[in-house]
């Protein structure tokens, strides 16, 4: 995949129904590339769509050209191993602690 979004202006992801965080927006920030995303996609990642993601309500919205910027940074420190899993240590240290 790395050619094709390493060739393209932005991602279009306009999935109808999401069951959690779409990898292949992951892979696109990862290549600092924008995502032009439908309010399903966008509402995955919770209250706030990372940086780099564009919610796209209508047509008129994924025709639009994409904001450029540097989406590879944010993503990682939002999305890394490490920081996610320290939530799920802090959650299970904090059970050990209920009991």
């Amino acid at each position: 995949m790395r050619p094709y979004y390493r060739h393209a202006a932005a991602t279009v992801a306009p999935l109808p129904v999401v069951r959690s965080i779409p990898n292949k927006v992951l892979e696109s920030l990862a290549m600092n590339r924008p995502v032009l995303a439908s309010p399903e996609v966008c509402d995955a990642f919770g209250p706030e769509p990372p940086q780099g993601v564009f919610r796209c309500a209508s047509a008129d919205d994924y025709a639009r050209p994409p904001a450029e910027g540097h989406f590879r940074r944010p993503a990682m420190e939002r999305f890394s191993w490490k920081k996610n899993l320290a939530v799920l240590e802090r959650a299970v240290a904090s059970l050990g602690k209920s009991r």
